[in-house]
């Protein structure tokens, strides 16, 4: 008898829990609360990331490991956005001419689950990898073919020309123009300089 009683409390749980995630709250109107404009070098954000600038995740040197040469002060499309340049178009120029990076904090997932039975179960699902919501969702957003990449964070994707990479709740884009042919390469390894970058500002304590 108890242990139909405790499968029956599971059934009803497990229920409870697939409906939440079938089902999200919705979010907050855009007009119910107004933020704050950002300032050109931060990009106002949620969690242990409370600003991030691109420009210091991606700085001058490292993006002149595969351009070269790069103007000391990069173009800010956006803020969020980080373009650096070749410092002079010449011979010598190398195959990659500009960097677009673009990063932002990932969004905590939510959900309409409530109770402790169903708590579990939603967190098995959406905190095995923070951020993975937000990931998915970018990759939804840059569109194509999205091709998994191994070796790269905690998630990494190439899709449209567009390397997307999932580290610490930060999501970042590296998209390169030039004449060189495999570009997905030196997306990569300036990936790998971004990821670093990230991993030693989570690791040095914040005043």
């Amino acid at each position: 008898m108890m242990k139909f009683a405790l499968a029956a409390v599971l059934s009803v749980a497990i229920a409870g829990g697939s409906a939440g995630l079938a089902a999200p709250n919705p979010a907050p109107s855009a007009s119910a609360s107004p933020s704050p404009s950002a300032s050109p070098s931060s990009v106002p954000s949620s969690g242990s990331h409370p600003a991030i600038d691109p420009c210091a995740l991606l700085t001058a040197r490292d993006a002149s490991s595969v351009v070269g040469a790069v103007n000391p002060t990069p173009q800010r499309p956006s803020a969020n956005e980080c373009l650096w340049s070749a410092a002079v178009a010449t011979n010598t120029t190398g195959p990659v001419s500009q960097v677009l990076f673009t990063a932002d904090a990932a969004q905590q997932a939510k959900h309409g689950c409530h109770g402790f039975g169903c708590l579990s179960i939603v967190q098995s699902v959406t905190e095995m990898i923070p951020g993975m919501s937000s990931f998915n969702s970018t990759l939804n957003q840059i569109g194509g073919t999205a091709t998994m990449v191994e070796g790269i964070g905690q998630r990494a994707a190439w899709a449209n020309g567009i390397l997307a990479v999932l580290q610490d709740q930060v999501i970042f884009k590296l998209q390169l123009s030039g004449k060189q042919s495999d570009m997905l390469n030196a997306s990569e390894s300036l990936a790998h300089l971004v990821v670093n970058n990230i991993q030693n500002k989570q690791a040095t304590p914040h005043p």
